[in-house]
């Protein structure tokens, strides 16, 4: 798993900040679901800030939207975990 590897700090910066271009619409098509699956990354990892983000953009989605975000945001965790160890 990522959470606490120091090595993948700048896997959790770049998913916040995909979160944010997703959430602001920037140079990408604004995407509530999209910026919440990179949050939720960000925030696994420990980015405190993503939580955040979270907290503000869940009210903007519906239920249905955000447990698709949460689903495949888990999904993309267990994909990057068995990336990070060797799995394919």
């Amino acid at each position: 798993m990522l959470q606490g590897n120091s090595n993948n700090q700048g896997y959790a910066n770049a998913q916040f900040n995909l979160g944010l271009m997703y959430n602001n619409g920037q140079g990408v098509p604004q995407n509530y679901k999209k910026a919440y699956i990179y949050y939720s990354l960000a925030s696994a990892q420990g980015r405190e800030k993503a939580k955040h983000n979270i907290s503000i953009i869940e009210p903007k989605m519906t239920p249905s939207q955000i447990a698709e975000a949460q689903k495949k945001a888990a999904e993309l965790w267990e994909k990057i975990g068995k990336d990070q160890s060797g799995k394919s």
